[in-house]
């Protein structure tokens, strides 16, 4: 018997056994001579990215010719006379195989082997990517590659890559990690990782794994404005916050001349009177990673209210925060909340008689999945940031 392959540990070539009567043991099924043809089989265990040739011989050399090979009773073709080669080994390349072929010197010439099976071995499973998929920005980002080269060639070489939204962005290399010491925003995206037997014959590749690098709020802004907004007394003024960075979830909080008045991201102040005037700024938070609360202040707006005609009236309390009361003849439903006219609690003693106020459906506070922008910094002298236990 003589096997010819690569160094130990690697995929390599294999020659197949030329048997004769006292290596049967070294073939799948018996030998007779009066079968003809031998179909000839490694009797090593086979690996994903070998190169194997099947070899078609009549019994004690006699001359075959036509010859013919069969996988699983499929007929193959692109073979060269008597040799079928199997190169590089795949999976499915496993079953059973057998020839025919002329055989001048029987006097029934055409023959037909026993069946060989061909049993291929995966040389490495399919790989599989790990690492958090919601980093912070800032902190680092470790990705590991998972796939163990099979336990019959353990010493296999492999070589993992990494890509992002398809593009590589680490290796080829030997190191199954991929490490990235600080992530921004432009770091999220979908990770996928390969893994290639070291001639490249063999490659797999992991699902994808989804990292959505989680920002900071940044840079508040109050439109319309600021630094100022002059409306008339009756205009209808609905104030909006944003941030251009930020990830869910975001809350806002309102601040009128420094006081807490509202909660969300729009403010409708609805037809103004001059109790609006004054300083409006809203501030944006998040939390990351359970622990580290971010805030961003907005710029402060002045917003003046000015009378109509040649009145001129007195700064009063707006009209705010006012709780809404629902119809109490119209049945609501779980989650449903109606806002009708709505009348002074906490501030009544302090808002004019007659004032009144508009309550405007709001949506969730948390907005903004990922809000795309510049890599996350203290760009505002407003950005806040701290830690909470």
């Amino acid at each position: 018997m003589q096997v010819a392959g690569g160094p130990r540990g690697m995929a390599g070539n294999v020659e197949l056994l030329l048997l004769g009567p006292s290596s049967q043991s070294q073939c799948d099924g018996p030998l007779h001579p009066a079968e003809g043809l031998v179909l000839q089989a490694p009797a090593r265990a086979l690996l994903e990215g070998d190169t194997v040739t099947l070899r078609c011989r009549g019994w004690r050399d006699t001359s075959v010719t036509q010859v013919r090979f069969y996988h699983e009773e499929k007929e193959l073709g692109g073979h060269r006379g008597t040799e079928l080669a199997l190169t590089p080994l795949q999976l499915h390349h496993s079953g059973r195989y057998r020839c025919e072929g002329w055989v001048d010197s029987t006097p029934s010439p055409w023959k037909s082997s026993l069946p060989v099976t061909v049993t291929v071995r995966e040389l490495f499973p399919v790989p599989v990517l790990e690492g958090p998929s919601k980093p912070t920005e800032g902190s680092a980002l470790n990705l590991n590659c998972i796939s163990t080269p099979s336990p019959l060639r353990p010493q296999a070489p492999l070589l993992h890559l990494f890509y992002r939204d398809g593009v590589l962005v680490g290796g080829p290399q030997v190191s199954s990690q991929l490490w990235l010491p600080a992530v921004g925003v432009s770091h999220s995206g979908n990770y996928t990782c390969e893994v290639r037997s070291e001639v490249g014959t063999v490659r797999k590749s992991s699902s994808r794994l989804r990292v959505s690098v989680r920002m900071p709020v940044a840079n508040a802004t109050i439109t319309p404005g600021p630094p100022s907004l002059q409306v008339w007394v009756g205009d209808p003024v609905t104030l909006h916050c944003s941030v251009q960075v930020g990830s869910a979830p975001v809350t806002f909080t309102w601040l009128w001349d420094g006081k807490e008045v509202s909660q969300g991201p729009l403010l409708a102040l609805g037809n103004v009177e001059l109790g609006h005037s004054g300083n409006y700024q809203c501030v944006a938070t998040n939390q990351l990673d359970g622990h580290r609360v971010f805030q961003s202040l907005s710029p402060a707006l002045n917003l003046t209210v000015t009378p109509k005609g040649q009145g001129t009236g007195t700064r009063q309390t707006p009209p705010y925060p006012c709780r809404p009361i629902p119809d109490p003849t119209t049945p609501t439903e779980d989650g449903e909340v109606l806002y009708t006219h709505v009348v002074f609690t906490e501030w009544a003693g302090r808002i004019p008689q007659g004032a009144s106020c508009t309550v405007t459906p709001q949506g969730p506070h948390v907005t903004y999945m990922e809000l795309l922008g510049p890599s996350a910094q203290l760009q505002n002298p407003n950005d806040l940031y701290e830690t909470v236990a």
